[in-house]
């Protein structure tokens, strides 16, 4: 049983960008022990974390990110909003994310507007951060699949 509430923290914590940090970690082949010294970090704490086996802070996953030269921008879009991790390493990942970038910065004057306009408007985050993704979901939805074969 506590085995199982240790994994739903840990879930609440780091789930979305777990799977995604943990196959860059092997596809880079940095050991536990590399890990470790550039953490700071004891090896067995760094092999715990690997493993599922030990809490994955919100700091330590930020600087396993940069040790690893993950983009967080696009391990946001693939798995938080995407809820799809491992997209991040898909090459077909690469138009979505243009799209995405490109549409965040045409939309950014437009967003921190929105956000002014409703924060007077007792507007909860939660409810701002739903219609923003619906409308980044729509965005992506319409992006037509890439062509296969020759043209």
């Amino acid at each position: 049983m506590t085995d199982q509430r240790n994994a739903a923290s840990r879930q609440t914590e780091t789930d979305f960008y777990y799977p995604l940090i943990i196959e860059q970690w092997n596809r880079r082949g940095v050991t536990n022990v590399e890990m470790a010294r550039r953490l700071g970090k004891s090896v067995s704490l760094i092999g715990k974390v690997k493993s599922g086996r030990a809490s994955f802070t919100a700091a330590m996953q930020i600087r396993v990110m940069e040790i690893l030269e993950i983009d967080r921008q696009r391990a946001f879009l693939a798995a938080v909003w995407m809820k799809t991790p491992l997209a991040y390493f898909d090459d077909s990942f690469d138009k979505i994310y243009l799209v995405a970038c490109r549409f965040v910065e045409a939309s950014c004057p437009q967003l921190l507007s929105l956000a002014e306009q409703v924060k007077g408007d007792g507007l909860a985050p939660e409810a701002i951060e739903r219609v923003l993704q619906s409308i980044l979901m729509n965005m992506l939805n319409s992006v037509p699949p890439p062509r296969t074969g020759a043209n």
